[in-house]
């Protein structure tokens, strides 16, 4: 990994619903690090080339993920509970026959990964779930947060943010914690892209209307 191309604190800071990094916030910046130089030098390498803030991203993105897990912030269990609604299963596209619940599964990291090429995917197509570049490279990932699990610690911060017993009695707080939810959390990684988008193209409408 190049080191212009580097994840730091600041950048990390942009999906917490906190402005001042801890050590806890390092210890997951080193990680999305490693996460960049994984997929720098997987089978998917070619969809990044060219993309730096992509890979920046998408190192955040799993990052996240992990945190989630290992600090019981209970994102991924509700979009597990979710499936199991929709779908029948805890996950949708994998054999679920050796899944865990609450720990590092190839499930996991496939399906995480699936959802990120897919949203940032510029062609028009669908791409196979089952990829064996993007199973390959899930394999991979998932082998690189087990060998993490028991030692990573737990952000205390984001859990309490989450947690919050005060959310369902201030609305205020309440409106905090869905906002940070829907624009900054690892689940909803695309939102700010589509507000700025959707931002821009607002203003071109009102400055071509103003011109009219």
């Amino acid at each position: 990994m190049g080191r212009k191309n580097r994840i730091y604190p600041k950048d990390w800071l942009i999906y917490k619903p906190y402005t001042v990094p801890d050590q806890v916030d390092r210890y997951y910046v080193g990680l999305a690090n490693e996460v960049m130089n994984l997929l720098e030098n997987s089978e998917l390498s070619g969809f990044f080339s060219g993309h730096p803030a992509l890979m920046r991203k998408a190192g955040m993105y799993f990052a996240m993920w992990f945190e989630d897990i290992c600090s019981g912030v209970g994102i991924w269990r509700t979009v597990n509970e979710e499936c199991v609604k929709r779908y029948g299963v805890l996950l949708p596209f994998y054999d679920m026959s050796e899944y865990y619940e609450g720990e590092v599964n190839v499930q996991d990291t496939a399906l995480l990964l699936w959802n990120f090429l897919q949203i940032y995917n510029e062609h028009d197509s669908v791409i196979n779930p089952e990829n064996p570049g993007l199973m390959e490279t899930a394999c991979s990932l998932a082998g690189l947060f087990d060998g993490e699990y028991e030692t990573a610690p737990e952000n205390v911060r984001l859990y309490e943010f989450v947690h919050n017993p005060l959310v369902s009695d201030d609305w205020w707080k309440c409106r905090e914690l869905i906002e940070w939810l829907h624009m900054s959390s690892y689940v909803f990684i695309d939102s700010v892209d589509e507000l700025a988008d959707s931002a821009e193209e607002q203003i071109d409408m009102n400055c071509g209307s103003a011109n009219i």
